[in-house]
């Protein structure tokens, strides 16, 4: 991946465009700091959306709970043991 600077992708943003849609990917920095990435489309729509993330994390939680043992003592008595 790239890096360019603001500065320059405004004076070259129509090459680094046609450089984006064949496939390259950059990272946009602001005084040298990353502030941005420009990624083909294709790239982008890899990745999931938030709401697909956090359902695809709950569906990893109610996984585990559902395969995990449950231990029927109070918390009080496993945090009594814990500190032994």
């Amino acid at each position: 991946m790239q890096v360019i600077g603001i500065y320059e992708l405004k004076t070259r943003v129509a090459e680094v465009i046609r450089r984006v849609r064949s496939g390259e990917r950059f990272t946009v920095t602001h005084r040298g700091q990353p502030v941005g990435l420009l990624v083909p489309v294709d790239d982008a729509q890899a990745e999931p959306s938030p709401v697909e993330a956090w359902a695809s994390f709950w569906n990893a939680v109610a996984e585990i709970e559902h395969t995990a043992p449950v231990d029927p003592r109070p918390s009080s008595v496993i945090l009594a043991d814990m500190r032994r």
